[in-house]
């Protein structure tokens, strides 16, 4: 169990930070994730161990905080005060505070609009492809033609582990569905997020 608990720390920190990199500016429906402040959403978020579920929780992302960074507005969540993001003509930036850069730094996060098959490397390290823009995915909040199907595979070699999110995104909605697979030392570790219900603040 201590070594499910060491993994699933480390698949839930990268929800987290995947999860915050939801958050964009604007409301206008050309926006891969239009926020203006007061705009949330709301998930159902399940975790699951080998087909097995062990948690169900619902998160909400809300849009309360703005800040200047760059002569530009960037939108974020006060309670994760490290993270803010803006849409641009490439698409969905992010701008985050660490260690490493107490005075920040931005780097493209989701291309939009974009083409299946489009890749690039963010945060230096990590690769995004472009998998469709034909989706349709049905949650609770509702159904979505021609979303946006975003993928990333990472490899953390110190935990033998493997992963791949999936991210699917409905311009002038934001994101609707969420799914993170991992998998190391015969185990498989999965966790899915669906849109229950969104506000969109004009």
């Amino acid at each position: 169990m201590k070594k499910y608990t060491s993994i699933f720390t480390v698949i839930i920190g990268f929800t987290v930070v995947l999860l915050v990199s939801m958050i964009g500016c604007s409301n206008s429906s050309n926006r891969i994730r239009p926020l203006t402040l007061g705009t949330y959403w709301v998930y159902e978020v399940i975790d699951s161990m080998n087909g097995e579920q062990i948690s169900s929780l619902t998160d909400t992302v809300r849009i309360d905080t703005v800040v200047t960074w760059g002569e530009k507005k960037w939108y974020g969540q006060k309670s994760r005060n490290n993270w803010f993001q803006r849409n641009d003509k490439d698409g969905l930036f992010t701008l985050v505070y660490d260690a490493a850069h107490p005075t920040g730094y931005s780097y493209l996060g989701w291309k939009y609009p974009a083409k299946a098959g489009d890749k690039w490397t963010t945060k230096d390290t990590i690769n995004v492809e472009l998998v469709s823009t034909t989706e349709t995915v049905t949650t609770q909040a509702g159904v979505y033609p021609n979303s946006y199907l975003y993928e990333i595979r990472l490899n953390t070699p110190e935990y033998g582990l493997i992963t791949e999110w999936k991210t699917w995104r409905k311009p002038g909605v934001g994101t609707v569905m969420v799914s993170t697979v991992s998998r190391w030392n015969g185990q498989v570790g999965s966790k899915t997020e669906k849109l229950v219900s969104f506000k969109i603040n004009d």
